[in-house]
């Protein structure tokens, strides 16, 4: 039943012609493929909340290279989810930018004393995901240039 509502979800938005710029996986580990698998290149923001979810940067970059990606490196857990979740929605309702380094600062102090907050990586510190979107630059830039030389 899940699989149908998705791939309703899917079509409604493809028909109404609306683009995610948000994309939150906060459920197992073993259903990350699949929500990767329905990324769109408009997601902006990208969360993943599943347990070592931080080994799936190179595949969301891939889909959407310039998203802003929150994981986790180990364990994932509902009461970290639902606070970072629930900040993002908060901050945007209230007409703001997600300022990365002053949320995280926030949700330092809200979760102050959660060993699990402590795997959580946010976009300004997520080396891996930087290194690979300044590579595939690199990589595109290579082959814009040899293109031109031949």
């Amino acid at each position: 039943m899940d699989d149908d509502a998705q791939k309703e979800l899917n079509a409604y938005l493809s028909d109404n012609d609306i683009q995610p710029t948000i994309v939150i996986h906060r459920g197992h580990s073993y259903y990350l493929p699949s929500t990767i698998k329905q990324l769109v290149p408009s997601a902006k923001v990208v969360m993943l909340g599943s347990c070592g979810a931080f080994q799936s940067l190179s595949d969301v970059l891939k889909i959407s290279p310039e998203a802003h990606i929150i994981s986790s490196r180990q364990t994932g857990t509902g009461e970290v989810n639902l606070s970072l979740i629930t900040g993002m929605l908060n901050t945007l309702r209230e007409g703001k930018n997600l300022n990365w380094v002053e949320m995280w600062k926030g949700f330092s102090k809200k979760l102050n004393g959660n060993a699990e907050f402590a795997d959580y990586v946010p976009p300004y510190n997520n080396l891996g995901a930087v290194f690979l979107m300044a590579y595939q630059k690199l990589q595109e830039k290579e082959e814009r240039n040899n293109a031109v030389s031949n």
